[in-house]
């Protein structure tokens, strides 16, 4: 079975391809991280292969590793949750590619009702470095929302990301929408080499 999501059996039986949960459990405003409407136990959670999702740190931070185990086909580990009003969503990540091939292979980025975007890597990220940022955006009351790593080679190693900040407060963004959102992100790119090459 390459997936598990925590919410159901059922579940986990519809996402064990993708690592994609079919529904989210709803919940209120979350104003402070992982904690209040939005503990670990309230997230549907999908980690394919050997993916995995740690809330050690809630409420103050989710880690989201990339399948490395060599499934055939793209999978996809995240966190889902349902909104029961309209807001914004907000968090801070923190993406480390371990990849000896480079970013490209294990792509992070947001979930809004099932659909995926990407927000990283940068094309040139290399095995080792690191890039950071901050992303908002807009969701209605019933929208099911969350983060993904994927692995489109579920091999040469994993990524790893640390969401942090995470809120979910009332909202909308002002007024330019889509656009305002990635306005609104704080591409605060830094690249940070290998340990190894930090300790030369």
């Amino acid at each position: 079975m390459q997936g598990i999501c925590r919410a159901s059996l059922l579940m986990a039986i519809g996402a064990m391809a993708t690592g994609a949960c079919l529904q989210a459990r709803a919940v209120g405003f979350c104003p402070s991280g992982f904690e209040g409407n939005c503990v670990p136990a309230n997230w549907n959670v999908a980690e394919p292969g050997d993916g995995s999702v740690n809330f050690l740190d809630a409420p103050i931070k989710a880690i989201l590793t990339s399948n490395n185990n060599g499934v055939s086909g793209p999978t996809f580990v995240s966190i889902e949750i349902q909104g029961d009003n309209d807001g914004i969503v907000s968090f801070s990540y923190f993406y480390t590619t371990n990849d000896q091939d480079g970013a490209s292979f294990d792509p992070f980025g947001f979930l809004l009702n099932g659909v995926r975007t990407q927000l990283v890597p940068p094309p040139t990220l290399a095995n080792g470095e690191s890039v950071s940022g901050t992303f908002s955006f807009n969701v209605l009351a019933g929208d099911t929302f969350g983060v993904y790593a994927e692995s489109t080679d579920n091999g040469f190693g994993p990524s790893v990301t640390e969401v942090t900040d995470f809120l979910y407060v009332p909202g909308p963004l002002p007024v330019l929408g889509v656009s305002a959102a990635f306005c609104f992100s704080r591409k605060l790119r830094k690249r940070i080499k290998s340990s190894a090459t930090n300790n030369q």
